[in-house]
């Protein structure tokens, strides 16, 4: 899946970039700026919801911008010590991205978010007493989508993303637990 997300941003860059100096309804170029800022709505490989913060200065058909979120994940087993722990990240960091056309309607996306942060795994041992390991995060977290502007200053997106972390080890838990795809719908306000 990952592999395949990968060579489809790649793929729809590649189009983007070739087709920006056709006048069509999917690929036209742009030549205002503008900004926004929303939320987007994000469920995981373990179907947990996160909301994450937005923001992004839009120049031409490229944007770049700022982001941040917390997310939970399922309980996961240590095999050190064979207890569940529950697992949870939290990270902010940048996003660069590109549109086909800012000025239609409809318009395809493809994003990149770098991600900074920390995962933890806690578990309660008595009451109000817990174990607690966490480690550094680092995200690469590459998406394609859809977006809808009805008007200029409201718009919707709809993507398929996966999120590739670096490798860290919580109490015999590893990255695989928090990697995998995500699903997001996204309302934001602005200038499109």
């Amino acid at each position: 899946m990952k592999k395949i997300l990968l060579n489809l941003a790649a793929l729809f860059i590649l189009i983007s970039g070739i087709a920006q100096e056709e006048k069509s309804k999917l690929f036209n170029k742009s030549d205002h700026y503008g900004g926004f800022g929303g939320v987007e709505f994000m469920l995981n490989k373990d179907s947990k919801l996160s909301v994450v913060g937005e923001g992004a200065y839009l120049y031409k058909n490229y944007y770049i911008g700022g982001f941040g979120y917390g997310a939970s994940y399922d309980d996961a087993l240590s095999p050190e010590d064979n207890h569940l722990y529950e697992l949870s990240a939290g990270q902010g960091g940048f996003m660069l991205g590109a549109y086909s056309n800012t000025s239609n309607v409809f318009a395809l996306f493809a994003e990149t978010k770098f991600g900074f942060g920390n995962v933890q795994a806690q578990r309660e041992t008595s009451a109000n007493n817990f174990e607690k390991y966490d480690a550094f995060l680092f995200s690469f977290i590459p998406k394609v989508g859809i977006s809808i502007t009805p008007i200029q200053i409201l718009q919707i997106r709809l993507d398929v993303g996966y999120q590739v972390t670096n490798n860290f080890d919580l109490k015999g838990i590893e990255n695989s637990a928090v990697q995998g795809y995500l699903v997001g719908i996204g309302v934001y306000f602005g200038y499109f």
